[in-house]
């Protein structure tokens, strides 16, 4: 559709005041809305050794070459690694694998060392986790990226499935602009009490500075956030653990019903000990049961946003943060901001349905696909039955409307707050990709995460610049000039977020 803008621009009005999304945008690999191509070749052996193992616990690696191929790249690795990946789906049907292109000494591939293909056994729509991390994401939450790709071995169709981004020292270096912290990836039964816990390998997967094993900064995190309460806690957590953050993470949480985190099975989580501000960070990871997947005999579409964790646990991230009535109050506004903005049906049907669209036809010839085609069709509607209690739609009007029940009273968050709290705006900010540039041309591309949004290019005085543009698919926009602009820079505003570039 081609769009042409008249609307006005202050030039750099409240810039300084929009938090900054972490999150990268998505890449030359993490196309969300394009279905990649993944051809793997291995010895015949090999491939019944990962198919069918002895031993579906063991993390053996096979050595494979890999294809990769999209819209953007069409390209070959040798002495690429991959093994089954999973907890309780090892044993599935259709396996999910472990790609490592490092493991037999290659190189990364365009940055990434792994890749993380997951089958979505629990999920006939193949689209609840991706929905779950674009929502953290949105939010301002680091998360995985994600997209969907047809994967081959030997030339056997092995179906349709989700990469989901490794979470490593490369994923946190590009969004905190370092990897020198320790990150740790924590295991059903991290809750973070002060008992020694945080010591155990088993629980508390150190994955960066494995030699060192120096944990003297989470210790002392949880020290302090089971030692305080009320504003003492506040006082000494807020400069070592990043609150805000996590207050995010739970309100979106609470809506997608992700029950299999940290707030109810204290699971599925990362922690980073981020330099820069000398802060641990929680990231939520393994989000796939959410938006009415239930395995535990509960009603995640009703249980109330107020009272979410769990009530059988001591969780001191939950209970202790909670308790203090400025969190509390946040944590509710958060809800109700994105019951008003990005968890709503007007923002997500576009979404869910182009990309159901999308896969459709990989999913139709997928015979390790543990449904029906039939099922996958009707899951945006319709409840599959057993542990898929709603469809997704179905779930989010449940969600909205028992939440908004239960946020009776709190305004959606403040966006002009300050100080103790954190600050969110609507329209959020994020990344912008603008490409080629300098432009020598009378058009260019940007790649954002902002969907539908107004647009303006500015020169160097403030002027707002005649520009057409067209939205080639979601947050992908092709901008063209309605006149030869003069050389100089220029500024490009998307939503809330300004990228500057050349024009020569």
């Amino acid at each position: 559709m081609r769009k042409v803008f008249t609307i006005c621009f202050l030039f750099f009005a409240g810039l300084s005041v929009y938090a900054q999304n972490v999150n990268p945008g998505f890449d030359s690999v993490f196309r969300y809305n394009e279905l990649s191509l993944i051809e793997i070749t291995m010895s015949e052996s090999d491939k019944q050794a990962l198919i069918f193992p002895d031993d579906p616990q063991a993390n053996i690696y096979y050595p494979i070459t890999i294809r990769f191929k999209n819209s953007l790249m069409d390209e070959t690795r040798t002495n690429v690694g991959i093994r089954i990946r999973g907890n309780t789906s090892r044993n599935a049907y259709k396996k999910s694998f472990k790609i490592d292109f490092k493991e037999f000494g290659g190189p990364k591939f365009k940055k990434h060392k792994k890749f993380n293909l997951k089958a979505q056994n629990n999920d006939p729509s193949m689209l609840r986790e991706f929905l779950s991390l674009y929502m953290y994401r949105m939010y301002k939450v680091p998360a995985a990226r994600a997209h969907h790709a047809e994967v081959y071995i030997n030339g056997e169709y092995m179906g349709i499935y989700v990469n989901i981004e490794q979470i490593d020292d490369e994923f946190v270096d590009r969004r905190y602009k370092n990897e020198d912290g320790n990150l740790y990836k924590c295991h059903y039964g991290a809750t973070l009490q002060n008992d020694g816990q945080i010591f155990w390998e088993d629980l508390y997967e150190l994955k960066t500075n494995e030699e060192a094993n120096d944990r003297s900064i989470l210790e002392n995190m949880v020290i302090l956030l089971n030692s305080y309460e009320g504003e003492e806690l506040r006082t000494n957590l807020e400069p070592v653990f990043d609150v805000h953050n996590f207050l995010r993470q739970m309100a979106v949480e609470a809506l997608i019903g992700h029950w299999d985190g940290y707030s109810y099975l204290n699971n599925n989580y990362y922690l980073y000990e981020e330099p820069i501000s000398g802060k641990v960070v929680f990231i939520p990871y393994d989000v796939d049961n959410t938006y009415g997947i239930d395995w535990v005999d509960r009603d995640w579409g009703t249980r109330n946003v107020t009272d979410w964790a769990s009530h059988s646990k001591v969780l001191p991230l939950n209970h202790r943060l909670l308790a203090i009535d400025d969190y509390f109050e946040d944590y509710c506004r958060h809800m109700v901001l994105l019951s008003q903005t990005y968890f709503t049906r007007e923002h997500l049907d576009p979404l869910m349905e182009s990309l159901q669209s999308m896969i459709s036809d990989a999913v139709s010839k997928d015979n390790y696909f543990p449904y029906s085609y039939t099922d996958f069709l009707n899951t945006l509607t319709t409840a599959y039955g057993g542990h898929v209690e709603y469809g997704i739609k179905p779930y989010i009007d449940t969600r909205l409307s028992t939440s908004g029940s239960q946020l009776t009273g709190y305004e959606p968050f403040d966006t002009t707050k300050s100080g103790n709290t954190a600050s969110i705006e609507v329209p959020f900010s994020a990344p912008i990709k603008l490409f080629p540039n300098p432009v020598k041309q009378g058009y260019f591309f940007a790649i954002t995460e902002i969907y539908d949004a107004d647009i303006a290019v500015i020169d160097q005085v403030g002027r707002q610049v005649p520009v057409s543009y067209f939205e080639q698919a979601p947050g992908e926009y092709r901008l063209i000039f309605d006149q030869q602009p003069l050389p100089g820079w220029y500024l490009l505003k998307v939503g809330n977020t300004v990228e500057k570039f050349i024009v020569q």
